[in-house]
Protein backbone atom coordinates (compact mmCIF):
# COMPACT_ATOMS: atom_id res chain seq x y z
CA UNK A 1 0.00 0.00 0.00
CA UNK A 2 2.51 2.27 0.89
CA UNK A 3 4.21 1.72 -2.39
CA UNK A 4 1.62 2.52 -5.05
CA UNK A 5 1.05 5.82 -2.82
CA UNK A 6 4.52 6.73 -2.90
CA UNK A 7 4.41 5.72 -6.57
CA UNK A 8 1.26 7.64 -7.53
CA UNK A 9 3.01 10.92 -5.44
CA UNK A 10 5.78 10.42 -7.72
CA UNK A 11 3.43 11.94 -10.64
CA UNK A 12 1.35 14.11 -8.92
CA UNK A 13 2.29 17.10 -9.66
CA UNK A 14 0.21 20.36 -8.31
CA UNK A 15 -0.85 22.90 -10.92
CA UNK A 16 0.99 26.42 -9.01
CA UNK A 17 -1.26 29.12 -10.98
CA UNK A 18 0.07 32.40 -9.97
CA UNK A 19 -1.50 35.69 -10.85
CA UNK A 20 1.18 38.45 -11.21
CA UNK A 21 0.10 41.78 -9.76
CA UNK A 22 2.20 43.65 -12.72
CA UNK A 23 1.27 47.51 -12.89
CA UNK A 24 4.24 48.97 -14.61
CA UNK A 25 6.96 47.85 -16.67
CA UNK A 26 9.35 47.86 -13.57
CA UNK A 27 7.87 44.56 -12.43
CA UNK A 28 9.09 42.45 -14.94
CA UNK A 29 12.51 41.46 -13.81
CA UNK A 30 14.83 40.75 -16.57
CA UNK A 31 16.78 37.47 -17.12
CA UNK A 32 20.04 37.08 -18.43
CA UNK A 33 22.06 33.95 -19.43
CA UNK A 34 25.77 34.09 -18.46
CA UNK A 35 27.93 31.33 -19.40
CA UNK A 36 29.29 29.25 -16.72
CA UNK A 37 33.20 30.70 -17.25
CA UNK A 38 31.80 34.03 -16.86
CA UNK A 39 29.76 33.18 -13.48
CA UNK A 40 32.89 31.37 -11.74
CA UNK A 41 35.32 34.40 -12.98
CA UNK A 42 32.54 36.71 -11.24
CA UNK A 43 32.48 34.63 -8.51
CA UNK A 44 36.27 34.66 -8.28
CA UNK A 45 36.54 38.55 -8.59
CA UNK A 46 34.08 38.83 -5.56
CA UNK A 47 35.83 36.80 -3.60
CA UNK A 48 39.25 38.89 -3.83
CA UNK A 49 37.16 42.28 -3.70
CA UNK A 50 35.70 40.79 -0.35
CA UNK A 51 38.83 40.25 0.56
CA UNK A 52 39.64 43.36 0.13
CA UNK A 53 37.00 45.14 1.58
CA UNK A 54 35.59 42.92 4.32
CA UNK A 55 38.06 44.32 6.83
CA UNK A 56 37.11 47.65 5.76
CA UNK A 57 33.63 47.51 6.60
CA UNK A 58 31.71 48.99 9.63
CA UNK A 59 31.45 45.92 12.55
CA UNK A 60 27.87 46.87 12.82
CA UNK A 61 27.30 46.37 9.31
CA UNK A 62 24.93 43.98 8.71
CA UNK A 63 24.67 44.12 4.76
CA UNK A 64 26.19 42.03 2.01
CA UNK A 65 28.36 40.48 5.13
CA UNK A 66 28.01 36.41 5.15
CA UNK A 67 25.79 35.21 7.91
CA UNK A 68 24.03 38.33 8.95
CA UNK A 69 20.87 39.71 7.98
CA UNK A 70 18.54 42.20 9.00
CA UNK A 71 17.40 40.22 11.41
CA UNK A 72 20.97 40.20 13.13
CA UNK A 73 20.58 44.16 13.36
CA UNK A 74 17.28 44.03 15.11
CA UNK A 75 18.26 41.36 17.46
CA UNK A 76 21.66 43.24 18.55
CA UNK A 77 19.54 46.35 18.70
CA UNK A 78 17.32 44.93 20.88
CA UNK A 79 19.99 43.38 23.37
CA UNK A 80 21.48 46.49 23.56
CA UNK A 81 18.26 48.46 24.78
CA UNK A 82 17.71 46.10 27.62
CA UNK A 83 20.62 48.07 29.47
CA UNK A 84 19.24 50.75 30.73
CA UNK A 85 19.85 54.70 30.05
CA UNK A 86 20.55 53.24 26.21
CA UNK A 87 19.06 53.84 23.04
CA UNK A 88 19.86 53.08 19.26
CA UNK A 89 19.94 54.41 15.92
CA UNK A 90 18.80 52.33 12.98
CA UNK A 91 18.64 52.96 8.96
CA UNK A 92 16.93 50.74 7.08
CA UNK A 93 16.99 51.45 3.17
CA UNK A 94 16.02 49.59 0.31
CA UNK A 95 17.38 51.42 -2.56
CA UNK A 96 15.31 50.15 -5.74
CA UNK A 97 17.45 49.33 -8.87
CA UNK A 98 20.47 50.38 -7.27
CA UNK A 99 22.47 47.87 -9.09
CA UNK A 100 21.32 50.16 -12.33
CA UNK A 101 22.66 53.58 -10.85
CA UNK A 102 25.87 52.75 -10.28
CA UNK A 103 28.26 55.61 -11.38
CA UNK A 104 31.41 53.92 -13.15
CA UNK A 105 33.64 56.92 -12.12
CA UNK A 106 32.66 57.11 -9.11
CA UNK A 107 32.82 53.55 -8.53
CA UNK A 108 36.49 53.62 -10.25
CA UNK A 109 37.53 56.04 -7.56
CA UNK A 110 36.10 54.02 -4.57
CA UNK A 111 38.26 51.31 -5.23
CA UNK A 112 41.19 52.73 -6.02
CA UNK A 113 40.87 54.28 -2.47
CA UNK A 114 40.09 51.09 -1.02
CA UNK A 115 43.79 49.92 -2.68
CA UNK A 116 42.06 47.26 -5.28
CA UNK A 117 44.32 46.29 -8.44
CA UNK A 118 44.16 48.11 -10.90
CA UNK A 119 43.68 45.28 -13.40
CA UNK A 120 40.75 44.00 -10.80
CA UNK A 121 39.31 47.84 -11.18
CA UNK A 122 39.40 47.84 -15.07
CA UNK A 123 37.51 44.14 -14.92
CA UNK A 124 34.81 45.24 -12.43
CA UNK A 125 34.63 48.90 -14.66
CA UNK A 126 34.58 47.22 -17.97
CA UNK A 127 31.83 44.36 -16.48
CA UNK A 128 29.52 46.80 -15.22
CA UNK A 129 29.50 48.63 -18.44
CA UNK A 130 26.70 48.54 -20.12
CA UNK A 131 24.75 45.94 -18.26
CA UNK A 132 21.25 45.50 -17.24
CA UNK A 133 19.93 43.68 -13.72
Amino acid sequence: VLCSFLLQMLYYHPSAEKKPSIKELNDFRLVTLTSLVMKTFERLVLANLKTITDPLLEPFQFVYRANRSADDTINMALQHLESPKTYVRVLFVDFSLAFNNIIPDILLTKLNQLTVPDHTCKWTISFLTDRKQ
